[in-house]
């Protein structure tokens, strides 16, 4: 949906009830917050109204045991489209990420140490596939967000890292840029509260490889992304 569908005043309601939702806990945003932390500037019930709009839109939904709101996927997609701001990468993760890559000896060691870094980095799992090799690192970092901690989620999200066959049918018709994979999008069971931001990148014979992130679809992406993108353009033809 174009940007100019909705008004201002949605916009900036759109990304209050996503700010409060990534990154916090699964409450719905009910409009007094909206109102109070965001300083929008119209009563509790106009902006009820206006929530009642962007769910039309299919932006957000309500959740059922509140009359508040929460994001919905498309509602995410929305956001990261049109009004996501990307965090500056700092001059020191830069620096620590570049000296893996120059001292690391062979593939494997090399996406071992810059999955780890980029891992403790953004706080969040990291994965990275090339060629015959599977590394993850920071799978614990799941148990911060509740909706990821019943055993179905658990098991589905080990087991899609396990079969690397239903990643490479995801991305298949991927190109070099950064790609994010939302919640139903991933067509795997359990897996609906799930987001996979990753890069795609080209080793040195051509051979294709992919960084990024799996963890709950709250997680900060201001932060993921730019991190993200910055690992896979340095791994090109690196390893």
């Amino acid at each position: 949906m174009p940007v100019d569908e909705i008004s201002k005043r949605q916009l900036a309601i759109l990304h209050a009830v996503i700010s409060e939702f990534l990154g916090r806990d699964l409450s719905a945003v009910p409009s007094s917050i909206v109102v109070r932390r965001y300083k929008i500037n119209a009563c509790p019930a106009t902006v009820r109204n206006e929530m009642a709009q962007l769910e039309k839109h299919g932006l957000l939904k309500k959740s059922h045991i509140s009359s508040g709101r929460v994001p919905s996927d498309l509602g995410i997609k929305y956001f990261l489209r049109n009004i996501l701001t990307e965090v500056e990468i700092p001059q020191e993760f830069a620096q620590s990420v570049e000296t893996a890559i120059t001292e690391s000896t062979g593939a494997y060691e090399r996406l071992t140490n810059i999955s780890t870094l980029l891992s403790v980095y953004i706080d969040e799992p990291v994965f990275c596939f090339f060629k015959n090799i599977t590394i993850t690192k920071g799978l614990y970092r799941v148990s911060k967000y509740e909706e990821l901690l019943d055993s179905d989620t658990l098991t589905s999200l080990l087991h899609f890292l396990e079969n690397k066959t239903h990643f490479d049918n995801l991305v298949k018709n991927t190109t070099n840029v950064v790609f994010t994979i939302i919640g139903k999008d991933l067509k795997y069971l359990d897996l609906e509260n799930i987001a996979i931001v990753a890069k795609k990148f080209t080793g040195k014979n051509g051979t294709p490889g992919y960084i990024g992130v799996i963890s709950s679809k709250r997680f900060n992406y201001s932060k993921v992304i730019p991190a993200v993108r910055f690992i896979g353009d340095l791994l090109d033809n690196k390893v």
